[in-house]
């Protein structure tokens, strides 16, 4: 399996985006791979053992709470707080995951440029972490933000990057998932990269 679960990995779980192998939505695909888990579960990392401080645990969880309340622009201040607490403590893991959880935010209330911003923040804390999977993982939902917004080219570039370090992981189901993402994202309009 995979040993980071990240909450918010996709941006838009209702995508209509399938895999041709199984005919599995991007979102059920994401999900199997442990990359979606439920928006109240506590986030944990590798080995199932919290790793946060109180305060920041609180405020990841009120922003989980709002987000699934659908009082997004709360929750994406509450996941921004949240990710700059666990910077200053140096919880890479816990601010990757609350700054996947405001890319989430932000795209829900149509702030592409500011999900995309989040993502490559998330990629950031994902190196300082040292957790190649999870980088993995979150160029998953980049690229998947991308070929929603029809950037075929910068798509194509985080799934293939993905599928690579889901190889060197020995996450095939990761890596297949990202490679039937990239023949979808081949499939689009040459356009913005």
């Amino acid at each position: 399996g995979i040993s980071t679960h990240l909450d918010t990995a996709i941006p838009h779980p209702s995508s209509t985006y399938h895999s041709e192998a199984t005919g599995a939505t991007a979102a059920h695909q994401l999900s199997s791979l442990g990359a979606i888990k439920d928006i109240s579960a506590p986030i944990c990392v590798r080995n199932h053992h919290c790793k946060m401080a109180g305060e920041t645990l609180t405020l990841l969880e009120e922003a989980k709470q709002l987000a699934s309340k659908g009082e997004l622009t709360n929750a994406r201040d509450k996941f921004q707080k949240a990710a700059e607490e666990a910077s200053a403590e140096e919880q890479h893991e816990t601010e990757r995951d609350a700054i996947l959880g405001m890319a989430e935010s932000q795209w829900q209330l149509g702030e592409t440029g500011g999900a995309l911003l989040s993502y490559e923040a998330a990629l950031s804390a994902t190196r300082k972490a040292k957790d190649e999977a999870g980088e993995g993982m979150v160029l998953l939902g980049k690229g998947f933000a991308l070929m929603s917004l029809g950037r075929g080219p910068a798509a194509c570039e985080a799934f293939e990057t993905s599928a690579s370090i889901a190889e060197r992981n020995g996450h095939a189901a990761q890596k297949k998932f990202a490679l039937d993402l990239l023949q979808q994202a081949k499939l689009l309009p040459a356009g913005p990269a």
